[in-house]
């Protein structure tokens, strides 16, 4: 949305996905991604504790089709690749 804060666009994002409550989303990294010789994109990542946990829900299933905590370290394969490089770079949650 006009004028909002990468940090505020995070935590609208997250409410609209699964009407959630978070803490104030914080910076952390982000992803140079190249993906081809044509599609290159860069991926903020922040950090944000989840106030409600149980009570997600998953609110735009056309654009998400499935919600779920995962451990870090068990990931399901294979990862997409900016999420690939930010394991690269020796990030833990």
């Amino acid at each position: 949305h006009l004028g909002e804060s990468p940090e505020q666009a995070v935590l609208r994002l997250l409410t609209e996905f699964n009407g959630g409550r978070f803490t104030p989303a914080q910076f952390i990294t982000y992803t140079n991604n190249l993906f081809d010789q044509n599609t290159h994109s860069l991926t903020l990542y922040f950090v944000t504790e989840c106030i409600d946990g149980d009570q997600l829900d998953l609110m735009q299933s056309s654009r998400c089709s499935d919600w779920f905590w995962a451990d870090w370290s068990s990931l399901p394969q294979p990862l997409f690749l900016p999420l690939e490089l930010l394991r690269q770079t020796g990030f833990r949650p």
